[in-house]
C-alpha cells in the first residue's frame, strides 16, 4: 500500500500561452522515493530539455502507486476565456489536489501543500494547508514533480493539436507567442484553441476583419 509524505507538490504549464489549456499536477512522494535515481534527476522544469523531462514523466509513471503519486488537472482555452488566467489556473490546481487526494486518502490530514508562485490560492473545501513562495519549483522535489508533470502532459496535449491544426505549429511553440506563431495568426486567424481573451489573438481576430 502506498503511503506518503505529508506534503504535496503543485505547480503549472502554460499561462502565458497564446492557445492550449492550462494545466496543473499535484504530487507527493513515499518515504523511500529519496533513495532512488529519479530523486536526483528532478529539477524545475525549465532547467530541463524535453527529452529529460519525458524520461523523469515517465519514471514517475511506473513508480505511481509504489514511490510515488500524482495527478493532473487541465482546463481548456474556452474556459480561460471565461475564468481568466488567474482563476483557470486555481481551477487547474484544485481539480489536480482533488483527484490526488482521492487516490491517496486522508492520512495526513491536513496536508501541506507547496506551490510556487505568489497567488496565494485557498482551496477551502479540500484538506490542505497552501504555502506560497516564489521559485520554490527550484527547491522543492515535489514542485519540482509537479512541474516536469505538468509541462509535458501539456506538451504532449499541444502535439495532439498540431495533427487537429497542423498550419499552426503547435508542436514546435505549444502556443506561445513566437513569430511563427504570431505569423500564422496573422495569415489563418485563430483556431478553437485560441485564448480569444488574449490581446494578441484579438488583435489577429481584428486585423482580419
Amino acid at each position: 500500500m502506498f503511503l506518503c509524505d505529508s506534503t504535496l507538490g503543485v505547480d503549472e504549464a502554460g499561462r502565458g500561452p497564446w492557445a492550449g489549456p492550462v494545466v496543473a499536477a499535484a504530487a507527493c512522494f513515499g518515504r523511500e522515493f529519496r533513495e532512488l535515481s529519479v530523486f536526483c534527476a528532478l529539477r524545475d522544469s525549465k532547467a530541463l530539455s524535453p527529452l529529460a523531462r519525458e524520461r523523469i514523466a515517465e519514471e514517475l509513471a511506473l513508480l505511481q502507486w509504489t514511490y510515488c503519486e500524482y495527478a493532473i488537472g487541465v482546463v481548456s482555452s474556452s474556459e480561460i476565456d471565461h475564468l481568466n488566467i488567474r482563476m483557470a489556473t486555481r481551477e487547474a490546481m484544485d481539480i489536480a489536489l482533488r483527484e490526488l487526494i482521492a487516490r491517496i486518502g486522508q492520512r495526513h490530514v491536513p496536508y501541506v501543500c507547496r506551490i510556487d508562485g505568489r497567488d496565494g490560492f485557498g482551496f477551502s473545501e479540500l484538506p490542505v494547508i497552501p504555502k506560497y513562495v516564489i521559485r520554490w519549483d527550484s527547491i522543492h522535489p515535489e514542485i519540482m514533480a509537479a512541474s516536469i508533470i505538468a509541462k509535458v502532459e501539456r506538451d504532449r496535449i499541444m502535439t495532439e493539436y498540431a495533427r487537429e491544426y497542423p498550419d499552426y505549429g503547435f508542436e514546435r511553440h505549444k502556443g506561445y507567442g513566437t513569430r511563427e506563431h504570431a505569423y500564422a495568426l496573422q495569415r489563418l486567424g485563430p483556431c478553437s484553441i485560441h485564448r480569444k481573451s488574449y490581446r494578441p489573438v484579438q488583435e489577429a481576430t481584428f486585423g482580419r476583419g
